[in-house]
């Protein structure tokens, strides 16, 4: 009788740390999707930033340049034809422009997205589950 009730004594606390892992593991996984979400916003926050200030720029740039390429080419004309003097200031302008396109561009290909500490988290918290469990 003795072993019976060292055996039931055993079950049930076998039971009840099962139960407390369980709620552990819970937790650590409510707490997880948390810090997920916290850097998810952030980094999304950081893009939407990033892409306000990147349009922003280049709308003022568009003004400002269009101003200065009418000064530019009346400035040029002085020297050279209406014409000359159109073409070489909008070919300058292509060029510059196609340079820094490709400037932002590789800028924000850049900026990732993926929740790196999180999932580096989340796979440390998974191989000491496993190392529990095994």
């Amino acid at each position: 009788m003795d072993n019976k009730n060292k055996d039931q004594h055993s079950l049930e606390h076998l039971d009840h740390k099962i139960e407390k892992m369980f709620i552990q593991l819970q937790d650590l996984l409510i707490t997880e999707a948390q810090l997920l979400k916290t850097e998810i916003t952030s980094k999304s926050n950081h893009i939407k930033k990033a892409g306000f200030r990147f349009f922003f720029g280049i709308t003022f740039c568009f003004f400002g340049i269009g101003a200065l390429i009418i000064a530019s080419i009346l400035a040029l004309s002085l020297y050279l034809t209406l014409f000359e003097s159109a073409l070489i200031i909008c070919s300058l302008l292509l060029i510059s422009g196609g340079v820094l396109l490709n400037s932002g561009r590789r800028a924000l290909k850049m900026t990732e997205i993926k929740p790196k500490d999180t999932l580096k988290r989340v796979q440390k918290n998974a191989k000491f589950i496993q190392k529990d469990f095994a």
